[in-house]
């Protein structure tokens, strides 16, 4: 592999080299995607509210063609793939697209008419689910047949008849064809009859569904095809921290076990002395991660929750000098991430926790919000498009709806000063509190403590996480650990592993897990070429990353489909990776 970065060189040589690198690109096949949008179309915005922040979280490299000001050329057939951004997308010059797509470019369209002669508008009936009807193609392969995903209301979709000759439906909503996949020529084609499942509404993002997005891209595109992606890193996190029932937080073996180096967030004052000693042993060994969450269950420390309101200063600077005297009495050093009580925080804990070192405030809150008050907080990656207003309905609790009222999904910095990056991956709607060893949700095993039902619950939220691309952390809180004996527990979280095998989990210490987010949220993968007669990826990122980050390559392989990684090293303006193609 050959790299070259232009961290630390002068704004003239960076510019000579970039310069060389888009003349080489320009010479070699665009490996990105082209997106079309219409801004004639009534639907123009949904492209920006609904597909970029796809494109965004995946890092697609792409480029957008309005085709109202740009009518459509041969120029198209020269990207992998191409996609239909929104409903009502008028394409005057159809022919040259579907030559592009015989030679072999792919398509993805959200536009549900895309290709058909006749459509009518049509609805599912009220709350009838989307329905999984093959795990054998690629698209739907981390889904099961006949599994199901609960949808809300009446779903609206393009009614466009049965599927033509080379083409199957994978997905349908209610009785009709939701995702249809085929083939065109050389080039394959993906068309989705609706994308109003991702107004919450109905279901929303990180709600089951993501895969089949990302999957359809990677699958109709021309390969290579390339994006950045998330690598199934895996960490642990656990709430409301004292040492176990024990205090000698014997539990931190069984997860290390499976090499995680999980992060443990403690009531400051319920820490005796020998459950300090056996903290700082364990910090100090790379074993445990720690920082303070409050100081007591009912006492909290970094807002003043029973007045709904941020602490005094006078306050405020106590449980700081408190906090911080703790961690000089035992010589710790506290982890760069911090989970908040309830996720309530001042704007004056701010400075605070920049001096205590903090880097990564994991909530689903910002700076000065009472918990009540989440959906005031429009945050990365599927909130930063949104407009006033967006939301029609409000569901009577947060476990009610899906995610997107609620923002468990968040990356995003808190703050202007980029002093705190937020990853919060917490799928709500799998099980309450996104805490696996509550009582379990899943069928069979609703409403009990039965072992299986555990280690089904966390599969399936890992599974989740890592189906949408975001970092996956097992969550719990102290109290639910403290029901069993520390082997027990072992034994619970290698099973929840091995279940997660075929995604090649890799295990991480919660600070790297948020050091990555950040890394590869900061980073964008703007342009993508591939020169087939040197077998040669250019990939071209720009922002920057304090740490070595990958992407995600996908090849044609004995008919199926292949993936690899590659690493991009730290970088500040603009990065080029060339790397083996096929």
């Amino acid at each position: 592999m050959n790299n070259t970065e232009t961290r630390g060189l002068s704004p003239c040589l960076k510019g000579l080299i970039l310069g060389m690198i888009l003349s080489v690109a320009a010479a070699a096949a665009n490996i990105g995607a082209v997106v079309l949008v219409d801004s004639r179309a009534e639907n123009y915005r949904d492209f920006a509210e609904f597909i970029q922040p796809y494109l965004d979280h995946f890092d697609v490299p792409h480029t957008v063609w309005d085709v109202a000001s740009r009518p459509l050329t041969d120029e198209i057939g020269n990207a992998s793939l191409v996609i239909v951004g929104h409903e009502g997308v008028s394409i005057e010059h159809m022919d040259t697209l579907r030559r592009a797509i015989e030679a072999g470019l792919g398509a993805v369209s959200f536009d549900g008419r895309f290709g058909a002669s006749s459509c009518t508008a049509a609805k599912t009936g009220g709350g009838e689910p989307v329905t999984i009807l093959s795990d054998a193609h690629y698209i739907t392969a981390r889904k099961k047949k006949g599994e199901t995903i609960p949808l809300r209301g009446e779903l609206p979709l393009a009614g466009c008849g049965a599927a033509g000759p080379g083409f199957e439906v994978l997905a349908r909503a209610g009785d009709r064809p939701l995702i249809t996949a085929g083939s065109q020529g050389k080039g394959r084609v993906v068309v989705f009859s609706s994308y109003a499942w991702l107004d919450p509404q109905h279901l929303g993002f990180f709600g089951g569904m993501d895969d089949l997005v990302w999957r359809s891209f990677v699958w109709a595109a021309r390969k290579p095809f390339v994006m950045q992606g998330m690598p199934p890193l895996v960490s642990f996190r656990i709430d409301d921290c004292f040492g176990g029932r024990d205090r000698d937080w014997a539990y931190i073996d069984g997860i290390n076990a499976v090499g995680i180096v999980p992060h443990g967030t403690f009531f400051l004052d319920e820490i005796g002395e020998a459950c300090g000693r056996k903290m700082a042993q364990l910090v100090k060994a790379g074993k445990l991660q720690v920082s303070i969450h409050a100081r007591r269950d009912a006492i909290f420390y970094w807002w003043d929750h029973y007045h709904d309101r941020p602490y005094d200063d006078i306050t405020m600077r106590r449980n700081f000098e408190d906090g911080m005297a703790f961690f000089r009495k035992y010589d710790i050093q506290p982890a760069k991430s911090l989970n908040i009580h309830w996720e309530e925080m001042g704007q004056n804990t701010a400075e605070y926790m920049h001096r205590m070192g903090i880097e990564f405030v994991v909530s689903w809150t910002n700076f000065g919000m009472a918990a009540h008050q989440l959906n005031r907080f429009h945050a990365a990656p599927y909130l930063r498009y949104r407009e006033p207003g967006w939301w029609k309905i409000q569901p009577s609790s947060e476990h009610s709806g899906q995610l997107m009222f609620t923002q468990r999904a968040v990356m995003d910095y808190l703050d202007e000063r980029h002093w705190f990056f937020d990853n919060y991956v917490e799928p709500m709607d799998i099980k309450s509190g996104s805490d696996w060893l509550r009582k379990c949700s899943l069928p069979p095993f609703t409403g009990t403590f039965e072992d299986s039902g555990m280690i089904l619950d966390a599969t399936t939220m890992l599974k989740r996480e890592m189906d949408s691309m975001f970092p996956a952390y097992y969550f719990t809180h102290e109290v639910n650990i403290n029901r069993y004996e520390p082997a027990h527990f072992a034994k619970l979280v290698r099973a929840v592993w091995d279940n997660i095998e075929g995604y090649h989990p890799e295990p991480i210490s919660y600070d790297d897990l948020n050091r990555y987010a950040r890394a590869q949220f900061d980073s964008h993968m703007d342009q993508a070429a591939y020169d087939r007669e040197r077998n040669q990826l250019l990939v071209r990122l720009t922002g920057k990353a304090d740490i070595p980050t990958r992407f995600w390559v996908y090849t044609d392989k004995d008919g199926g489909i292949a993936e690899r990684m590659e690493s991009v090293p730290p970088f500040t303006g603009a990065v080029e990776v060339r790397v083996k193609g096929e």
